[in-house]
């Protein structure tokens, strides 16, 4: 998937740094630090859906949590969504 052009939005989850908790964003592609973080790690889409759907996988290799812990912490996040 091509990243998304300059000063066009795409949707990416802002981990904690406590890599126990995360939210869901949209932000704009202006290449600073986050953007290319975010890029290299995978962890973004152009819609919310695509994002949500891989979720799960983006968590795991991001926290290095096991399974249990990035269910739960999905499901908090669909929670206070």
């Amino acid at each position: 998937m091509d990243k998304p052009a300059i000063h066009s939005l795409y949707y990416a989850m802002d981990i904690a740094e406590d890599l126990q908790s995360f939210s869901y964003i949209q932000k704009e592609n202006v290449m600073d630090q986050m953007d290319r973080y975010n890029f290299a790690a995978g962890n973004w889409a152009p819609s919310l859906e695509e994002l949500k759907a891989k979720a799960f996988s983006i968590l795991l290799f991001l926290t290095g949590e096991d399974e249990a812990t990035v269910s739960q912490m999905i499901f908090d996040a669909e929670k206070n969504d």
